[in-house]
């Protein structure tokens, strides 16, 4: 969170990880590369979005808090990010 609190207000097509790798470029040239050297499931940097919400759910942040965390307008939004099973 430290690292992230400073990107508060970029522009929306600022970088937030680095301005010289194109965002498209550092899933599918980068990381999807690595998963499969390391034998693991690859995932797509949007799949964070998805994990940050779920983890922000399981530590009892309220749903307002995580759709501000997220930089949605609207709970609906949100709750695509939030899903959960038993």
């Amino acid at each position: 969170m430290d690292i992230l609190s400073n990107k508060r207000g970029l522009h929306p097509d600022a970088f937030v990880f680095s301005d010289t790798i194109p965002f498209n470029t550092l899933g599918h040239n980068l990381l999807k590369p690595m998963a499969k050297r390391a034998e693991v499931t690859p995932i797509r940097f949007h799949d964070l979005r998805h994990t940050f919400a779920s983890h922000c759910v399981l530590k009892d942040k309220h749903q307002v808090e995580i759709r501000d965390l997220l930089g949605h307008a609207k709970l609906s939004s949100t709750d695509i990010y939030m899903h959960l099973s038993k």
